[in-house]
């Protein structure tokens, strides 16, 4: 992960700052039209000199910011060569709104974040991962994502959110044009493409609890209410199952909910065999160790455990601490659909959306969970 503000090479002086930026423009953009294919040999230092009128030092400060963005490189005495893999064409944002230690920080974020490396392996696409980028223009990533952009570093950007807050904030990252994807409600935003995750989770856990004899269904999942209750109870019902409002329990999707989950999954399970749950959904996966937690507090042995779908980002390397049938959406899934939806743009085509479905963790194909 790469952070850090932009800044002009140390000893610069002001008065080579328009020139530097003067030659660094030309030749990014001789090289973004094809005049300057990759693996060209591009003029020598000298040449440049003479070309721009320029210093020696300000045109070696214009081919390192150039090296820095990776639009050529230097070959030591051979000379300075466009690069094969251009970043304007091969380099995504991968743009996140919170620092990994903040509380609002997802699993889902995690995932994305860890498995934007697996996803590109053996492919000449890359991600570049931002993160803090929101309202607060200067933060370090949110300088450096306006920079990049601004220099044509990036070949388009998935932000793993939808980017509501950008927009009401004083950044000029969409005063550029580049190809976006976000993910979430297509409803919340126009512009971009969207990657909507399919939210038919609960009727999949449904079924699968049905399917392995569960009678009496208990939820503990993000912010529920009475509406939720309500609207599930008739599927519940069809399925041959119970319910009970005081059964549903909602929580934030933080890390932070501590010891509430363990408390509710204690009070829900310290009750005789024959009137608790025997059906959990646990629909964060912030929460799963928490709930196991609770669990082991009431008494319940692996033997008498529910049957259990737990909500999780997939693929998780880190087994369950109780037995459970995981589900949720496989990151790698979500990340070359966004290079798909990204690349069309950038090839003229208009922003389009896609869903993702949920699946069972033994229903994603082994080689992606490698």
């Amino acid at each position: 992960m790469t952070t850090g503000t932009p800044h002009p090479h140390s000893g610069e002086p002001k008065y080579a700052l328009g020139k530097r930026r003067q030659i660094e423009d030309e030749l990014r953009s001789l090289i973004r039209d094809g005049t300057w294919k990759p693996g060209t040999r591009i003029p020598t230092r000298v040449e440049l000199e003479k070309r721009f009128q320029a210093s020696s030092a300000t045109v070696q400060w214009a081919l390192d910011e150039l090296v820095k963005a990776g639009f050529v490189e230097s070959r030591a005495r051979h000379g300075t060569f466009v690069v094969e893999l251009l970043p304007h064409l091969y380099r995504y944002g991968l743009v996140f709104p919170y620092q990994p230690d903040h509380s609002e920080w997802t699993g889902l974020s995690s995932c994305l974040a860890r498995e934007a490396a697996q996803v590109t392996k053996g492919i000449p696409q890359r991600f570049a991962i931002y993160t803090d980028v929101r309202q607060d223009v200067s933060t370090p990533d949110h300088q450096r994502l306006i920079h990049d952009l601004s220099t044509d570093q990036l070949a388009g950007v998935l932000f793993t959110v939808t980017p509501w807050q950008i927009t009401f904030s004083p950044s000029t990252v969409f005063t550029h044009r580049f190809p976006w994807a976000f993910i979430g409600d297509p409803d919340q935003i126009n512009g971009g493409s969207n990657i909507v995750l399919d939210p038919q989770l609960m009727e999949r856990a449904i079924e699968h609890l049905a399917a392995a004899g569960a009678k009496r269904l208990a939820v503990i999942s993000n912010p529920v209410d009475g509406r939720a209750h309500d609207r599930y109870a008739p599927m519940i019902a069809k399925a041959g199952m119970t319910t009970r409002r005081g059964w549903w329990f909602g929580l934030p999707a933080s890390r932070n909910v501590g010891e509430v989950a363990s408390q509710i999954a204690l009070s829900l399970f310290d009750a005789p065999s024959e009137v608790r749950p025997d059906g959990l959904i646990i629909g964060d996966d912030n929460h799963l160790q928490q709930v196991a937690a609770g669990l082991r507090k009431a008494g319940i042995t692996e033997a008498e455990l529910p049957v259990i779908v737990a909500h999780a980002n997939l693929p998780d390397p880190t087994p369950p601490p109780i037995p459970c049938r995981r589900l949720g959406f496989d990151a790698r899934r979500i990340l070359r659909q966004a290079l798909r939806l990204l690349d069309r743009v950038r090839d003229g085509g208009d922003p389009s959306s896609t869903v993702i479905p949920v699946q069972f963790e033994d229903e994603i194909p082994r080689p992606l969970l490698a």
